[in-house]
């Protein structure tokens, strides 16, 4: 079962190719005062989408130029989780883990800097590497933001 997050929004012509994956890097804040941004507010920062769908109709946008209506879906990202949670198929709260400090070269993959406070991800895949930070053992692993 693919439960991988899925929306319609509106991107660039440019990256409305089906298949396509892109990072999403945020939106200038002069697109809020347009009447289309509640479509194409809807991607959020740091995340990697892929295009499954592309339409047809094109509008006109001053910032990006044409901007077409496609069908997205959210991609797994890596992360560390405690290796006692690193289990194919479990559902965490973010966040799930309790250092906290930001100095460490681990921290974007302990606290992704896209999670919101109580989002929950599914682990999809664990790989093999371990990595041992302060005391405690964490594992790399593949996660999937739910609804």
């Amino acid at each position: 079962m693919d439960d991988r997050i899925s929306f319609v929004t509106l991107i660039p012509e440019v990256y409305a190719k089906l298949n396509n994956t892109f990072k999403f890097y945020g939106h200038p804040t002069s697109c809020k005062r347009c009447k289309l941004y509640t479509f194409c507010g809807r991607l959020r920062k740091g995340l990697k989408y892929r295009v499954v769908w592309v339409g047809k109709i094109k509008h006109s946008c001053p910032i990006y130029g044409l901007i077409v209506p496609v069908k997205v879906v959210l991609e797994d990202f890596e992360a560390l989780v405690p290796s006692k949670a690193a289990v194919e198929g479990v559902v965490l709260r973010y966040p799930f883990n309790s250092c906290g400090l930001r100095r460490c070269s681990f921290h974007n993959l302990c606290y992704p800097p896209f999670l919101r406070k109580g989002d929950k991800v599914r682990i999809v895949k664990v790989e093999e590497r371990s990595i041992y930070c302060r005391g405690k053992c964490l594992k790399l692993v593949w996660l999937r933001l739910l609804p």
